[in-house]
């Protein structure tokens, strides 16, 4: 067997060597951070860790915030993490979560976040935040939508009901008066035609509510997907992100989803015979679940 060269001499080639292929390997360059070199990383990971604390100080002090003890437990693996981020919006990211989590209003203790912030790179985490900002959006102009319908909502119901009867009323006096053809009187038909029109739009204005509270609870699909499929697998592996399968149909080429909220009520009467309608069937979608959600709320800054 072939002794191993254990001198002083063998020992500082190999150092050379392995200091040589790290430098082609990481920025800033080994010497830069001490790599290799007695204490080095630890100096080097406890600079990030002084970057993240004082980042995450002013983040407090700008929005007022009084920063409560956390358990070490939670600050202990968050502060290991961040050591060793090399990407300065990450480097902000865990800046924020730090700061969300010692801000007593938030009550963000949860272990599972800076694990998530650890496993995903700066473009998964973007589109995360893009999709989650998409849904803010939306739910925001659902909310206002919702609000204004419930301000109104007693007033209509009540000008409908009035309605109904007075054109209930107005075809049960033509009823009577013509027992034997109460069709043949001129308008009668018109009356038929204006109170079922009137029972449509009364049954959809109920209905409204229900599909503004489902919309809004309505989960968020991801869009103008960038990533490579191995990092959407991160994302599904995180349970930030879901896969589903959806089912569309198109009506004259226009599509319409037969598996999410939507409002099918319209007040123009369409035949079937005149639409072509085909269906697409087993479509893969990706969604951000309520951890997703969670997770990325967490590492935003406070509005």
């Amino acid at each position: 067997m072939q002794k191993i060269d254990i001198t002083s001499t063998a020992l500082e080639k190999g150092l050379d060597i392995a200091k040589g292929f790290v430098e082609k390997l990481i920025y800033p360059s080994a010497e830069e951070m001490g790599l290799l070199l007695k204490d080095g990383i630890a100096k080097w990971r406890f600079s990030n860790q002084v970057k993240t604390l004082i980042k995450a100080q002013s983040i407090c002090e700008k929005h007022g915030v009084n920063p409560q003890m956390i358990s070490p437990k939670l600050l202990t693996p968050l502060l290991e993490y961040a050591s060793l981020e090399d990407n300065e919006k990450l480097q902000d990211k865990w800046a924020t979560l730090l700061a969300n989590m010692v801000d007593s209003d938030q009550n963000v203790e949860n272990h599972v976040f800076p694990y998530l912030l650890s496993q995903v790179s700066i473009q998964e985490f973007e589109l995360l935040e893009k999709t989650l900002n998409i849904k803010i959006e939306r739910v925001k102009s659902l909310n206002v939508e919702l609000g204004e319908y419930l301000k109104e909502k007693d007033q209509t119901l009540t000008d409908l009901t009035r309605h109904i009867e007075v054109k209930q009323q107005e075809i049960e006096t033509r009823k009577s008066n013509n027992i034997n053809n109460p069709g043949s009187y001129k308008g009668y038909w018109e009356l038929e035609n204006e109170l079922r029109e009137l029972n449509s739009k009364k049954y959809s204005f109920e209905r409204k509510q229900a599909r503004l509270e489902r919309a809004i609870n309505e989960p968020e699909l991801l869009t103008q997907i960038d990533l490579r499929d191995y990092e959407i697998s991160n994302l599904i592996r995180l349970g930030v992100v879901k896969e589903i399968i959806r089912s569309y149909g198109y009506v004259d080429n226009q599509r319409v989803s037969v598996s999410r909220t939507h409002d099918y009520e319209s007040e123009d009467y369409v035949s079937l015979d005149d639409l072509s309608v085909t269906i697409e069937t087993d479509v893969i979608e990706y969604e951000l679940t309520e951890l997703g959600e969670l997770f990325i709320k967490a590492c935003q800054e406070k509005k």
